[in-house]
């Protein structure tokens, strides 16, 4: 079972993992729709996928979501960082860390689309296969997340009163 500290602690990693794969999303949907790789002279690369003409519009879809779910999901991030930094309420602070994971969560599973959009027209690419466990792991670590904000929520409103029992006689005892 997770202890105060540590629920915090991963709670602290998903909102820093969620505030660099807002950057990163957002940085790799604008690069794709501003700049598309089959009209840009200066991609090195030759395009890997060759969608079918009925993937394009969800390739562009999903691309737009990333882009536009990626600023709140930063923002909402960043946020919980400060208000919990502040000393704002503490439901207050769970409840925009939730938002976050969230924002988090719609974000992977779209990133998640387009790699099985990928997945179905270029089998056997090594690199597909390594963003494909990134975005399981990010997963579960987004569960880990939302986990761990239930724990906080939990001890927050006095529900696991033995845990807080043990934390005041081991501050009683230091």
């Amino acid at each position: 079972m997770l202890r105060p500290s540590r629920a915090a602690d991963v709670l602290l990693v998903s909102l820093l993992l969620a505030i660099l794969s807002a950057c990163v999303y957002a940085g790799y949907a604008a690069w794709h729709i501003y700049y598309p790789p089959s009209s840009c002279q200066s991609w090195k690369f030759p395009p890997l996928y060759k969608l079918r003409a009925e993937d394009v519009g969800t390739k562009d879809a999903l691309m737009r979501g990333l882009l536009w779910c990626s600023a709140p999901q930063a923002a909402a991030a960043v946020l919980t960082l400060l208000l919990v930094d502040v000393g704002i309420d503490r439901r207050c602070c769970l409840a925009v860390a939730f938002v976050a994971l969230a924002a988090t969560a719609a974000n992977h599973y779209m990133y998640g689309k387009l790699l099985g959009l990928a997945r179905v027209n270029a089998p056997g690419d090594f690199f597909l296969a390594l963003e494909t466990a990134y975005v399981f792991l990010a997963a579960l670590l987004d569960l880990l997340g939302v986990l761990a904000l239930i724990r906080l929520l939990l001890l927050g409103a006095g529900l696991l009163e033995e845990e807080q029992g043990r934390a005041s006689k081991l501050a009683k005892q230091a």
